[in-house]
């Protein structure tokens, strides 16, 4: 099975993080996650992070600590998911890649319909800053 390496940032401010919601026509259309994509060939994750960042809202980011490492498989794929704090250095208000963006309190996280692959990252979240 193929193992695709993807990385996610996490943008957190007092007790808010930043989420959104990936464009209908996407894979995975509707449903919430924490920015990020796939690590392409002679990238390290925080050059791939970086990329997909300004590749999506047009924005630099500042990357931080590395928070987990997550392992989700389906039918097709394998995914391993590598997420890391991170800051905007501009906040963004528009995504060419999701139809919504927000900051989401923690307690709240739980509200939405998260990706497969992040859905233990929301939970080890909601342990770790609570």
């Amino acid at each position: 099975m193929n193992t695709i390496r993807v990385v996610a940032g996490i943008a957190v401010s007092g007790r808010k993080v930043f989420i959104a919601r990936r464009s209908a026509d996407k894979s995975l259309g509707g449903m919430w996650e924490f920015p990020g994509g796939k690590v392409e060939s002679g990238e390290t994750d925080e050059i791939a992070l970086a990329r997909e960042i300004n590749e999506e809202f047009g924005k630099a980011i500042l990357i931080g600590e590395k928070f987990t490492e997550t392992i989700h498989t389906d039918a097709e794929k394998t995914i391993k998911l590598i997420s890391y704090f991170m800051a905007f250095v501009e906040f963004p208000k528009e995504s060419n890649s999701h139809d919504q963006i927000k900051w989401s309190t923690i307690e709240d996280l739980t509200k939405y319909e998260f990706c497969p692959a992040d859905v233990e990252v929301v939970a080890k979240l909601i342990e770790n800053l609570n």
